[in-house]
C-alpha cells in the first residue's frame, strides 16, 4: 500500500542516515583517541605543573551523551527532506525546497528566541555556526573545563525534534495517500 511504501522510503531513509552518522562518529571518536587520547582535560600553570581542570571519568558519560544527542534531530532533518520529496515530484526541486527548509529552519530559530520560544525546532538541537545550542556545545564547554557550562534545552532535546519527524512523516504519508498515480 502506499501507506507501506512510505514507512518504507522513510525507514530506509533514517537507516542510512544514522548508518551514516555511526560511522561519522566512530571514525571521529577514533582519530581523536589515535591523536590526542582521552585523558584528563588539564591546564599547564607558569610552574610547569598540571592542573586537572575536569577529570576524564566526568567526561566520558557526557561525551555518549554528545555522541548520541544528534540522533534524534537528524532524524527529524530525514522526515522533513521526505516532506519536500513528497510535496514536489521534481527531484531537483525536492533538494532544494529541502536545503532551503532546513536554512530556513536555521534562522528562524534566533526568531524564535527572541520570542523566547527556545527549543522549538529542530535546529536548536544541533550544532551549527550561526548560534550553537546543543548538546554538543555543551560537551565543548565543559571538556575546556568550563566550570558553569548550562544546558537549558533538558528533555526538549529528545521530544521536540521527534514530533518534527512524526509531523513531517505523517504528513508526508498524508499527501502520498491523496496523490493521483499518473
Amino acid at each position: 500500500t502506499r501507506v507501506g511504501l512510505c514507512f518504507g522510503k522513510l525507514g530506509a531513509l533514517v537507516l542510512a542516515t544514522l548508518s551514516s552518522y555511526a560511522l561519522l562518529a566512530l571514525t571521529a571518536t577514533t582519530l581523536a583517541a589515535i591523536a590526542f587520547g582521552f585523558g584528563d582535560v588539564t591546564e599547564v600553570l607558569p610552574n610547569g605543573a598540571s592542573f586537572t581542570l575536569v577529570p576524564a571519568a566526568d567526561l566520558q558519560p557526557e561525551l555518549r551523551r554528545a555522541i548520541l544527542s544528534p540522533l534524534v534531530p537528524l532524524c527529524a532533518y530525514v522526515a522533513i527532506g521526505f516532506l519536500a520529496g513528497t510535496v514536489l515530484r521534481v527531484g531537483s526541486a525536492a533538494l532544494a525546497l529541502a536545503l532551503a527548509t532546513g536554512v530556513l529552519l536555521d534562522v528562524g530559530r534566533s526568531f524564535l528566541r527572541a520570542l523566547d520560544w527556545r527549543s522549538a525546532l529542530p535546529s536548536d538541537h544541533l550544532p551549527s555556526p550561526l548560534s550553537d545550542t546543543s548538546l554538543v556545545r555543551y560537551f565543548v564547554d565543559v571538556s575546556q573545563g568550563i566550570s558553569n557550562a548550562t544546558f537549558d534545552h533538558g528533555l526538549a532535546s529528545l521530544w521536540v525534534p521527534a514530533l518534527w519527524a512524526l509531523g513531517a512523516g505523517a504528513l508526508a504519508t498524508a499527501i502520498v495517500r491523496r496523490r493521483d498515480v499518473a
